[in-house]
């Protein structure tokens, strides 16, 4: 027995026989086994955020399994639409990817489903790049531009406060990884970043103990009901 395995260590397996796609739609598929026991038990609904990786869609056709998993659990029928769930690829993935993993991407959006790019600014392409090929819902920005804030001058300031500035021009939300300091947490407010992650807030949890907690009626983070994240969509605010 060697206890827990890091990703570090079994990925690169994965990827190495082309078994990625399995693995990561069988992540989906648990998503929505844990969203139907969250109903049935009649706790808080709130989206689940679940990535995908480039070869994903390379072996399989990624926005059709991603229907099939929905019909199965029959979702719909307990008013779950597929904005619930949050589809998430990377920067690197989306900027090297071929024209196959552009038009699965549209349809996964035009389905229903949330689409999120994740750790932009990692250095991998250019904005032209990502933005004039396809629309995401939210970037998320790479946690190193903001745990290395004030280096070389602060140049990574003028960088997250440009970037946030254009995707809320383009009607994109913004969402900044890393958070641990008040400080940090300030700055974006400062430059209207609408959403935030990170220790400062809260430390990931087990399921479990998610669920025992919300059973017992002790607080957790609320998160807003389907028409409230319509509203909220639809208007711009700081964190």
């Amino acid at each position: 027995m060697r206890g827990i395995i890091p990703p570090s260590e079994f990925i690169p397996t994965f990827e190495k026989y082309h078994l990625l796609y399995q693995m990561d739609l069988y992540i989906f598929e648990q998503v929505c086994v844990e969203v139907r026991r969250r109903y049935d038990a009649g706790l808080l609904m709130m989206p689940v955020s679940v990535n995908f990786a480039r070869q994903d869609f390379d072996h399989a056709d990624i926005a059709s399994e991603l229907d099939r998993i929905i019909d199965k659990y029959d979702l719909s029928r307990y008013g779950i639409d597929k904005s619930f769930f949050i589809i998430e690829i990377t920067e690197q993935d989306m900027a090297t990817g071929r024209e196959n993993i552009m038009e699965q991407l549209r349809r996964i959006r035009s389905s229903g489903f949330t689409l999120w790019l994740d750790d932009f600014g990692s250095g991998y392409s250019s904005i032209n790049v990502l933005f004039s090929r396809f629309d995401v819902d939210l970037v998320k920005f790479d946690l190193e531009l903001l745990q290395h804030l004030d280096d070389h001058n602060g140049v990574n300031r003028e960088i997250l406060r440009s970037m946030v500035s254009l995707a809320r021009r383009l009607g994109i939300h913004a969402l900044a990884e890393g958070v641990e300091t008040e400080e940090q947490r300030d700055f974006l407010k400062e430059i209207g970043c609408e959403f935030a992650q990170g220790y400062l807030f809260y430390h990931p949890e087990p399921l479990d103990t998610i669920l025992y907690r919300l059973s017992g009626g002790q607080r957790v983070k609320p998160f807003e009901t389907k028409a409230e994240r319509d509203t909220y969509d639809n208007t711009w605010h700081t964190i």
